[in-house]
C-alpha cells in the first residue's frame, strides 16, 4: 500500500519527466531544424586551399598600400581572409590569388603575374613608344590638354623604381621624373624561361623629362598608369612646382584622369571587340578595366582615394576644364604671396 505522501512524490517523479520528456524534443526539433537549415544553404569552399570557409571576407577590405581587395567582388573569387596575410601569391595585375590549378610567372622582387594578365602585359620598350604615348597624346586632346613633346617613357625594375622614389615605401607603379636623377637603368625587354623571366636592362641618359612604369604589367594597366603620370608632367609644362600644389589636389585630378583614361579604353573595347578580339579576350580586358576603376574610386588612401573623389566630385559639378583651371589660379595666387617684395 502506498502512504498519501508516497503518491505525491510518485506524481511529482512523473510531471519531471513529463517536462524533461517535452524539453528533450523541443531540444531535437530545435536541432533538426538547424540540420536543415544548414543543409539548404550552399557551404563555400575557398579556391586557395579548398576548405570550407569558416569566416568570410568582410568589406571593405585594403591592401597595406591602401587598395581595396576586389579579388571577390569583381572575379567572383572566394577565399578565407587568412590568404591575404599567409603569403599567397596575388597576382600584380588582376589582383586576383593564386590557385592550384593557376600557373603564375614570378617577375622578380616579390612580383607575381597569372598568365591571363602576362598575355597582355608590357615586356618590351618597343611596346611603349612610340604607339602608346601617342595614343597617350590622342586622349590627352580629347580632353583640351596638350602634353610635352620631349617626355620619354621607361620600363623599370621594382630596384630602379625604389631608387627614382628615393627609397620611400610602398613603391610606386608609375613616377615622372626630370634630367637630375641620372642616368637610368631601363628594362629593355624580358622573355619567359619556365615559370620566371629573364630581364635585358639598358643604362639611359639622353632625356630632358622621363616617365618611368613597373615593366611586367598588362597593357591595360600600363597605359592608364602612364596617363596618370602624363597630368603630373602637364602640371609641371605649366610651371607648377612639385609639392607646392596640395599633394591631395594633384594626386586627385590625376587619378580623375587616369580613372578617365579607363572609361575611354573601356568604350574602345566594347567597340572594336568583334573585329580584333575574341569575346573571352574581351570580356578579360573588361574586367580589368572595372578592376583598375574600382580600385582608383575605392582606394583608401588621403591623396589618391579621397582625393580622387573631392575632385570627382568637382569635375561632375564644374565640369574638368573649369577645375584645372581654378586649380592653376589658386595655385598662382598662392605662389604670387610667397614672392618677396622688392622696391
Amino acid at each position: 500500500m502506498y502512504e498519501d505522501q508516497d503518491i505525491d512524490n510518485i506524481e511529482l517523479a512523473m510531471q519531471l519527466i513529463s517536462v524533461s520528456d517535452h524539453q528533450y524534443e523541443k531540444g531535437q526539433s530545435d536541432a533538426n531544424k538547424e540540420v536543415a537549415i544548414s543543409s539548404r544553404q550552399p557551404m563555400l569552399v575557398c579556391d586557395v586551399c579548398t576548405n570550407t570557409i569558416i569566416e568570410s571576407l568582410h568589406h571593405p577590405t585594403y591592401f597595406p598600400d591602401g587598395a581595396p581587395v576586389c579579388c571577390d567582388i569583381i572575379w567572383k573569387q572566394t577565399i578565407c581572409p587568412k590568404h591575404l596575410e599567409d603569403r599567397t601569391p596575388i597576382c600584380c595585375g588582376c589582383m586576383r590569388l593564386k590557385t592550384s590549378d593557376v600557373t603564375y610567372i614570378n617577375l622578380g622582387e616579390g612580383r607575381e603575374i597569372c598568365l591571363d594578365c602576362y598575355s597582355t602585359a608590357i615586356v618590351d620598350i618597343r611596346q611603349c613608344e612610340p604607339l602608346m604615348i601617342h595614343k597617350c597624346h590622342e586622349f590627352f586632346r580629347t580632353l583640351n590638354l596638350d602634353l610635352p613633346d620631349d617626355v620619354r617613357v621607361f620600363l623599370v625594375d621594382k630596384k630602379e623604381m625604389d631608387r627614382l622614389n628615393c627609397e620611400q615605401e610602398p613603391t610606386p607603379f608609375g613616377l615622372p621624373f626630370k634630367a637630375d636623377m641620372g642616368t637610368i637603368t631601363g628594362v629593355t625587354s624580358c622573355s619567359r624561361k619556365g615559370d620566371s623571366v629573364v630581364v635585358e636592362r639598358q643604362f639611359h641618359g639622353d632625356y630632358r623629362t622621363g616617365i618611368a612604369i613597373l615593366f611586367g604589367l598588362p597593357k591595360i594597366m600600363t597605359q592608364a598608369i602612364l596617363a596618370h603620370e602624363m597630368m603630373h608632367v602637364w602640371f609641371r609644362s605649366k610651371g607648377i612646382i612639385f609639392g607646392e600644389l596640395e599633394k591631395k589636389l594633384e594626386e586627385g585630378m590625376c587619378q580623375v584622369i587616369g580613372w578617365k583614361w579607363l572609361d575611354w579604353l573601356d568604350s574602345e573595347i566594347t567597340s572594336s571587340s568583334s573585329a580584333t578580339t575574341s569575346h573571352e579576350q574581351a570580356q578579360f580586358l573588361r574586367k580589368l578595366v572595372q578592376t583598375y576603376k574600382f580600385v582608383v574610386e575605392k582606394h583608401d588612401s588621403d591623396e589618391y582615394g579621397q582625393g580622387f573623389r573631392e575632385v570627382q566630385r568637382a569635375v561632375a559639378r564644374f565640369g574638368l576644364e573649369t577645375t584645372i583651371n581654378h586649380m592653376i589660379t589658386t595655385y598662382k595666387k598662392k605662389a604670387s604671396r610667397r614672392m618677396p617684395v622688392t622696391l
